[in-house]
């Protein structure tokens, strides 16, 4: 009798095993041929969460797959550790991203002379372009412009995800220990600072992400990303999210799309001190543009240090869509205190340019998009191609200004000649 049940109970187990087994293929299979033939809408590859961006009416006139993007977006997602700085991306080549085998991300319209004017541009993932393709990031703007004017010029970017102005100028110090040389270099700075600030107020100068990095260092592997993976690599998981996205799409979409007015955009947790947030942040960011101005005489590059804008706050007329999503980023607290803690370092910084007690080179970007009344923000800091443009602008301006007064001490005699030239 025992031996009949064991049999039984081993035949069960095995039925058990095939049916799971096949059911996880299954799944797998028509996971692989939605993502092959059928263009699902796109995930994070880290949360599993649908990116909502990919929906924005910022895109509404994009001359481009928006679906495309997004997805090459989170391919480049996977980074690499980097000496100092960190954290770096990985070689991608894509029809609308690419990232160069040294991490760095391409800008188009740079001229191709023996002799250029080089223009380092460091800050995070607004720089870097986050949510544009490859020539719609604000280098490739700038350099469209600066080579327009009439001065030969390459634009690097060199602007990293969640990268903070303390990592940007160790970056800066590693290239140049490298032996290179810039002749103009723009630090476009902000929110990250202030993510930093509002997140680890007790350890002044931090870099973003501090827990999640801390917990691989000190244990390996964080045990929560490990159930995570081990949940989404299932193929009953993956086959799930083929109608479960679409349905998320569906209704997002409507979401984005609506005209509704009546969304309410005040912030509900103001409860933390942002004016000493607000100074810390203020107080690392000019602590690091000193520390440039030193690199700067050495080596003779001028530099700028702007703050970038941000949806709150500022003057820009706000579309129903960016009422939307600043109304969905005020339920998250530690979002709403990241928020405060930058439009408080943007009133900061704007009351001392006001007195006369910041060097010359530092530059408010905040009101940038005043004039502006169509979509622009795909999220709270993230601009479509449109909104760098005007930022590309601005900085344009700012640099041109800043050039004609004092040229780069470096540059060639033929690019010295362009710069007189130009301005004129």
């Amino acid at each position: 009798m025992n031996l009949e049940k064991l049999k039984t109970t081993l035949a069960l187990l095995g039925l058990t095993i095939v049916v799971l087994t096949t059911v996880d293929l299954l799944g797998r299979a028509a996971w692989g041929i939605d993502q092959r033939f059928f263009d699902p809408p796109v995930v994070d590859l880290d949360s599993g969460a649908q990116d909502e961006r990919q929906f924005s009416a910022a895109y509404d006139l994009a001359g481009y797959d928006v679906t495309q993007l997004f997805r090459e977006f989170h391919a480049t997602e996977r980074i690499v550790y980097e000496p100092y700085i960190i954290w770096d991306r990985r070689f991608y080549r894509g029809e609308l991203i690419n990232i160069d085998i040294e991490g760095f991300r391409k800008t188009t319209n740079n001229s191709e002379a023996d002799d250029v004017m080089s223009v380092w541009m460091f800050g995070g993932s607004t720089m870097w372009g986050e949510g544009a393709p490859d020539d719609e990031t604000i280098p490739s703007y700038l350099s469209e412009m600066l080579n327009a004017w009439g001065v030969d010029t390459v634009v690097k970017n060199l602007g990293e995800r969640g990268f903070v102005s303390t990592q940007e100028l160790v970056f800066l110090y590693r290239e140049l220990q490298a032996g290179r040389r810039p002749d103009v270099v723009v630090f476009y700075d902000g929110i990250n600072d202030t993510a930093a600030a509002s997140n680890w107020p007790e350890l002044p100068g931090s870099h973003v992400s501090r827990g999640r990095i801390r917990d691989r260092f000190e244990f390996g592997e964080v045990p929560s990303e490990e159930r995570r993976e081990l949940v989404q690599s299932l193929g009953i998981y993956k086959a799930s999210r083929i109608l479960l996205d679409r349905l998320d799409a569906l209704g997002t979409k409507t979401r984005f799309q609506s005209d509704d007015e009546e969304v309410n955009t005040q912030p509900k947790f103001l409860d933390a001190n942002f004016e000493f947030l607000g100074n810390q942040a203020v107080r690392i960011w000019l602590a690091n543009h000193e520390l440039v101005s030193a690199l700067a005489n050495e080596f003779g590059f001028t530099f700028t240090f702007v703050l970038q804008p941000s949806l709150w706050t500022e003057g820009k007329p706000l579309h129903p869509s960016e009422k939307r999503i600043l109304a969905e980023e005020f339920d998250s607290r530690a979002m709403t205190h990241i928020m405060a803690t930058r439009a408080e370092m943007s009133s900061i910084v704007e009351e001392r340019l006001r007195n006369g007690s910041l060097p010359p080179n530092v530059y408010n970007l905040a009101n940038v998009f005043d004039k502006a009344e169509g979509p622009l923000y795909i999220d709270y800091v993230h601009t479509a191609g449109p909104g760098n443009r005007i930022v590309g602008k601005a900085l344009y301006d700012v640099l041109v200004g800043q050039i004609c007064q004092e040229p780069p001490r470096n540059v060639t005699n033929e690019i010295g000649h362009q710069i007189e030239a130009a301005c004129e």
